[in-house]
């Protein structure tokens, strides 16, 4: 009956989310990004668990006038292990 207990209590600690930096940075690459810096700006805990992510990036010699007014910045939100783009600049 104590072992129950103690999984239980386990079970109901919130948890923050699964995906972390390294998801976030995976998706700023995919999104052709070099990576200059990765900001947490908010983190969820609980079932509904979620982190976001502010990522800088290093802006090419030949960057379009899109890429400029983003400003090299993308916004990316981890729920649970999947991470996605929420926005890119400020």
């Amino acid at each position: 009956m104590k072992t129950a207990r103690i999984l239980l209590f386990l079970l109901l600690i919130p948890l923050p989310a699964l995906a972390g930096l390294p998801e976030a940075k995976e998706l700023a690459r995919n999104y052709n990004c070099q990576v200059t810096a990765i900001n947490l700006v908010s983190q969820e805990t609980g079932t509904d668990a979620a982190s976001v992510y502010e990522a800088s990036c290093a802006l090419p010699a030949n960057a379009t006038e899109d890429d400029k007014k983003a400003n090299g910045k993308l916004t990316i939100r981890c729920d649970g292990t999947l991470c996605a783009l929420v926005k890119k600049g400020e």
